[in-house]
């Protein structure tokens, strides 16, 4: 079985898999390679054939798996907001688990999830993988699709990687931003908003050498500071090719403007718009209650700890010295 250990965002991440999937890995994630065998957290990684079929799955567990979906489409979206849709949004969501369920493995993790008691296992569904987590041993299973829509699971941006880190690392212990950050000196300065924000034009807009990542960024409190930590996600080849980490000096919430101004922000409009960009939030499938409130916690005290404005500005023009004055 090939492993291979992964350094972000100050946490260790290993990754072990069949076949070569490790070695495929690592000249992608060069700069942020590990060298011990122990980790933080540990991911087993499956990969199956993109082909649907039902080998070895009996009707019992098929009708199981099918009632499991109801019910989380139910706490989703209610029957009376969706009316006719209901139906097919169940039916869309089995159909995208059923490549799955010929390996017998899947079906083990599944019913093991399905079984336990105190909510400690959970379950990501993402485009082309799912993903069984037991959140309080730090261990992951991940089943992904060869050749799926993203091209799982070497494609150039490795997501998911990123939803493994994401659901695994408790809050406390750090959390992904979707925010550019960009270094100033011994400080840096993340960038939030959705895409078509500007996180890529602020990147632009910057030195090369001084964009931590122009995607997704590492936040964590260590002693008295709040860290950012480059990631491998990123939009822009080249950015954030390596680890590297910087004390946070303000954290900006993108929006287009006609010229370039800010408002600071109090806490209690601060910590919405940091749990909106916060990366297992905006993509988890499933509502994990535990896991929230420490996110909750973790973005006030990131609201605490570090000024947060809107930052109105216009693509085409430059903003570095407005918001040079303004530190």
């Amino acid at each position: 079985m090939g492993h291979l250990t992964l350094e972000i965002g100050g946490v260790s991440l290993l990754v072990r898999s069949e076949g070569k999937l490790c070695a495929k890995l690592r000249p992608l994630m060069h700069g942020f390679l590990g060298e011990s065998n122990e980790a933080d957290c540990v991911v087993h990684v499956v990969v199956l054939e993109a082909r649907p079929g039902n080998g070895g799955v009996t009707a019992d567990w098929a009708k199981g798996l099918r009632t499991y979906v109801q019910e989380q489409c139910t706490r989703l979206f209610p029957r009376s907001r969706l009316g006719p849709q209901f139906d097919r949004v169940v039916e869309s969501r089995v159909g995208g688990l059923s490549p799955y369920c010929d390996s017998e493995r899947f079906r083990d993790c599944f019913d093991r999830f399905r079984g336990c008691e105190g909510g400690h296992i959970v379950c990501h569904i993402g485009f082309d993988h799912v993903t069984f987590l037991d959140r309080t041993e730090g261990t992951g299973t991940l089943f992904g699709l060869s050749g799926a829509w993203g091209g799982f699971p070497c494609d150039r941006r490795l997501l998911w990687l990123a939803t493994t880190w994401s659901a695994l690392v408790p809050p406390s212990d750090g959390l992904l931003l979707h925010a550019a950050a960009i270094v100033k000196g011994a400080q840096s300065y993340i960038f939030a908003g959705e895409s078509g924000a500007g996180k890529t034009t602020v990147a632009e807009r910057s030195p090369a050498s001084n964009v931590l990542t122009d995607e997704i960024v590492a936040v964590r409190k260590v002693g008295d500071e709040v860290r950012a930590y480059s990631t491998p996600w990123r939009q822009a080849e080249g950015t954030a090719d390596k680890s590297r980490e910087a004390i946070v000096q303000k954290v900006f919430f993108l929006r287009h403007g006609d010229r370039t101004y800010f408002r600071e922000c109090q806490q209690n409009e601060a910590v919405p718009w940091l749990i909106a960009t916060e990366y297992e939030t905006m993509y988890s499938v499933l509502v994990d209650p535990a896991r929230t409130k420490g996110v909750f916690r973790s973005c006030c005290q990131l609201a605490n700890n570090v000024g947060c404005y809107e930052m109105y500005f216009h693509k085409d023009r430059d903003f570095w010295c407005e918001l040079t004055l303004l530190t």
